[in-house]
Order: structure tokens, then C-alpha cells, then sequence
């Protein structure tokens, strides 16, 4: 990790975490049923903090290499005004080699890296945006339900709306980007997953088909 020797930021940023407030998980998930801090809502709450004890977080993307592979990562740098400063870099993993898979996992890369970097925690849910990943539970042995009291419990769905919830592109997809291409997609603002109707349901997996076909 590319470092200088950080005396002064170091006592900044000890004096700034005294100050950093509890991060609220102000957005929700609608695929994983949870909530989490979105990148506006950590920057927001911390921003201000960093400045007032001369500290600040720039973040870009650069491109590093190994065993003759050239990668993108996500480079973020903690720096003091006095000219200290800590550099980290993470590598950028695609759910797909598209536009719209890069763009999920930069958002989720600034924001796992400005958090890890100020020693922030707070839940990370919509990771799975990134990775697309199975969040299922595990269930006791033993404390198994009858199958048809499980279809109704852990399926709350449709069978139109489990298809929406289970299609790779719309998983892959950040938060923010699924909400607007719903939208689009019904022609009006987006009610919430459970609000979807089975033909606005047909109208975004037209959608994706259209997007998938053109790519």
C-alpha cells in the first residue's frame, strides 16, 4: 500500500473518527430485503468532518497489471494538507463486460474503499449488485416448514415478479440504475418491486431482452 510517512494525518484523522457520526442505512434493497448506506449518504455525514481537520478522499480509476493481464482498479487516496497521505487500490470484478456492469461495481468499489479507508462500518447489502450473489438463509435442522407454508412465506411473488428478480442483467445492475430502468421501462415512477404489476413485469423483461439482444 503506497504510503508516506504520516504523523499529521494520522493525528487528523484519530481526531476527525472521534467525530464521525453512526452512518444511517437510509436506502433500500428490494432484491435482498435489507438496507444500506449508499455512497451520498457516507459522504454526506463525513465530508464535512474530513475538511474541518484538513483531511480529504479523491478516488479514480486506473489500470494496473499482472501475469501480463492489464486490469481496471479503483484507486483511493486519503491525503492531509500537509502533503501526507495512504493510497489503496482495489481491483474492479465485473458481473459482466459491459457499461452498465462497470458502472455497479465502480459505485460499489468508492464506496467500500472510502468506508474501509476511514475505518467506517456500516452493512453492505447491495454488494450482491456487484457480485450477484445468493443471500438465502440456512434453516435449523429441524425447524424445516411444511413446503407449501414455505412457497407462501419466502415467495411473496408472482411468478412474473420472481423472473424480474431473478434475471442476471437486472441483478447486476446498481440500485439507483435498476430504479430508473424500471421507470423506463413501465413509463411511469417505479412503485417499489412489490408494487410491479405482471405487465409492467412483461415490459422490463422486454426491456432486457431488447438491451441483451443489442449488446
Amino acid at each position: 500500500m503506497p504510503m508516506s510517512d504520516t504523523p499529521n494525518l494520522d493525528a487528523a484523522l484519530f481526531r476527525a473518527r472521534v467525530e464521525f457520526p453512526a452512518i444511517v442505512k437510509g436506502q433500500e434493497n428490494d432484491f435482498f430485503h435489507s438496507k444500506y448506506a449508499s455512497l451520498s449518504d457516507v459522504m454526506d455525514a463525513i465530508e464535512p468532518i474530513l475538511r474541518d481537520h484538513e483531511l480529504a478522499v479523491r478516488q479514480s480509476v486506473q489500470f494496473d497489471t499482472a501475469d501480463g493481464m492489464v486490469f481496471d482498479v479503483l484507486e483511493t487516496c486519503l491525503f492531509h494538507i500537509s502533503g501526507e497521505y495512504v493510497i489503496t487500490r482495489m481491483r474492479l470484478l465485473l458481473a459482466k463486460p459491459d457499461p452498465q456492469a462497470q458502472g455497479s461495481a465502480i459505485t460499489y468499489a468508492r464506496r467500500y474503499s472510502y468506508m474501509t479507508i476511514l475505518g467506517l462500518v456500516a452493512e453492505d447489502d447491495d454488494g450482491n449488485a456487484a457480485s450477484s450473489r445468493s443471500t438465502a438463509k440456512k434453516t435449523p435442522r429441524g425447524s424445516q416448514k411444511p413446503e407449501e407454508d414455505q412457497t407462501h412465506s419466502e415467495n411473496p411473488f408472482s411468478p412474473l415478479q420472481l423472473e424480474v428478480k431473478n434475471d442476471k442483467t437486472i441483478k447486476s445492475m446498481e440500485a439507483g440504475d435498476r430504479t430508473e430502468f424500471f421507470s423506463d421501462a413501465i413509463g411511469y415512477e417505479y412503485p417499489g418491486f412489490r408494487g410491479l404489476t405482471d405487465e409492467d413485469c412483461e415490459k422490463i423483461l422486454a426491456k432486457v431482452r431488447s438491451r441483451v439482444a443489442g449488446a
